[in-house]
């Protein structure tokens, strides 16, 4: 599958702030941001996960990471959109047991924006992982993913 980019899919009147890329390798979609973000990208995001969806069977998607740059600022306004798309995409079929974030500490808004993201998953019934680096949100997520191989086949 080419990656995906929320460029390819304007959304609302303003111009989507923050850039957000997709790709999907195996079970796992890959995520690459940066921020600062508004309400535009995540409508856009939506957009691309629809897109997404129509060559992909939602249920073999068991496993999200995404990489953050930069900055992971976004307003209220985009938190909310934010957390729409978590809603939207559970009504798409999209399901990950396992997301994981990998953010630097030096990325601007880390420690005021990963709390609130910990609630909207959480409020989604989602499994999430925040790491520093992306090897470390891989090395979690192959280790969650065998747990859950074995789960299923025991």
């Amino acid at each position: 599958m080419p990656n995906l980019h929320t460029r390819q899919f304007p959304a609302g009147r303003f111009v989507a702030h923050g850039e957000i890329e997709v790709s999907l390798t195996d079970q796992v979609l890959r995520w690459k941001a940066v921020g600062p973000f508004n309400r535009e990208a995540f409508d856009s995001m939506t957009i691309m996960m629809q897109e997404l969806l129509t060559s992909t069977e939602p249920s073999t998607i068991l496993a999200t990471i995404t990489t953050v740059h930069g900055s992971i600022m976004m307003s209220d306004e985009a938190l909310t959109g934010f957390g729409e798309y978590l809603g939207r995409a559970r009504g798409f079929g999209l399901r990950p047991i396992i997301t994981a974030y990998a953010v630097a500490f030096d990325v601007e808004g880390r420690n005021l924006i990963i709390p609130r993201l910990e609630r909207l998953y959480k409020e989604n019934h989602r499994n999430l992982g925040v790491f520093e680096r992306t090897d470390e949100a891989e090395a979690w997520v192959a280790q969650q993913l065998a747990l859950h191989a074995t789960r299923v086949s025991g």
